[in-house]
């Protein structure tokens, strides 16, 4: 039972929270940017953008967007200029969110995103000495346990046989071999958006993804199934009218414009939806709560999975997919209850 004062905070909350406006033809919502009558913010935060990772560089796409809709979150509650942005504001917000959340049942790991943003972005401006001293703070960031982790991806992974029939599903060689590249690559999605034609080397069989995660760029070497498949697909694309600002890019629409991210998650859930995919795990239904949810990047959660099973190292699939930390490999270990002594069963000695 919640007490008066929570109700009453919920729904001063919902009252503030910002309009939302429909998101292209995907149906899709986005928060408006509610900084966008904040001058000094706006040019702010498109400076964050551009040079607020930590290695001063800029964000990829799909972090700027989702900095974007929480800090649009933020300022349209406090709706004054970052400069005046108090402490009591801060506290205020984080009161009402963080009771806004519990009466949506939504996870804690939304609380965190925000934190991180928020943290983030005003650690920024006392860098770039646009402020003496950040409003945040030391804000309260719960570090979600391993196995919520772990859980999480199990959801994510599929079968090889679900590997096979998604892929089987597919008659456009543009979409076959943007999958093929995904599934063998543990690509995420953004890399794939942003891959160039100067990126695939058919004739010495490499790839290059160099919009990854955290401003890194990888090389790895492809296996006949993804050179051949991409090497039909450009040969097909060769003869597409391109638009000139897109013709760098691998993988464009029929309209001559470059697959986007949001055209990628709806071609994989058309062919998921082709391929009868079932929302179980090893054969079993399990309930709407705990249900797979296969997202393109179920991609990379799959290669990895394999790439463990089939006995490859930590160390080299941390390597080949952009992992920035090989903990986060280990991560995929601790879920098949796979430890480093696994990969040294087959040395029989001298």
């Amino acid at each position: 039972m919640k007490s008066k004062q929570e109700v009453q905070q919920i729904t001063k909350f919902k009252k503030i929270l910002p309009p939302v406006e429909k998101f292209g033809r995907w149906g899709k919502y986005a928060l408006t940017r509610s900084y966008d009558d904040l001058p000094k913010t706006k040019r702010a935060i498109e400076q964050f953008f551009t040079l607020g990772s930590k290695k001063g560089t800029e964000f990829a796409e799909m972090a700027k967007r989702n900095y974007a809709s929480q800090l649009s979150h933020f300022f349209h509650f406090c709706h004054k200029e970052y400069t005046k942005i108090t402490i009591e504001d801060v506290e205020d917000f984080w009161k009402r969110h963080v009771a806004y959340r519990r009466q949506n049942n939504l996870s804690q790991e939304y609380d965190n995103q925000i934190a991180v943003t928020l943290v983030s972005f005003f650690k920024f401006l006392v860098r770039t000495q646009k402020i003496k001293r950040s409003p945040v703070g030391i804000m309260s960031i719960t570090k979600l346990p391993e196995d919520n982790i772990r859980q999480k991806i199990h959801r994510q992974v599929m079968s090889r046989e679900d590997v096979s029939k998604f892929l089987s599903t597919m008659v456009n060689p543009r979409d076959l071999a943007l999958f093929t590249v995904m599934f063998y690559h543990g690509a995420r999605i953004s890399e794939v958006a942003n891959l160039k034609v100067n990126d695939v080397n058919l004739n010495k069989n490499f790839i290059t993804f160099r919009e990854s995660k955290g401003g890194k760029t990888r090389v790895n070497p492809m296996l006949p199934i993804v050179s051949n498949r991409l090497r039909t697909w450009l040969k097909i694309r060769q003869a597409a009218n391109i638009k000139p600002d897109y013709k760098d890019f691998v993988f464009t629409t029929k309209f001559g414009k470059r697959l986007d991210t949001n055209d990628i998650r709806d071609i994989f859930h058309k062919h998921l939806s082709k391929s009868g995919i079932q929302n179980s795990i090893s054969g079993e239904t399990i309930s709407k709560y705990k249900r797979r949810t296969l997202t393109p990047h179920s991609a990379r959660h799959t290669a990895i999975t394999f790439m463990l099973q089939d006995g490859i190292s930590m160390e080299q699939i941390a390597d080949f997919v952009g992992h920035g930390n090989v903990n986060t490999t280990k991560r995929y270990a601790d879920m098949l209850r796979i430890t480093r002594s696994n990969y040294f069963e087959k040395f029989k000695g001298y």
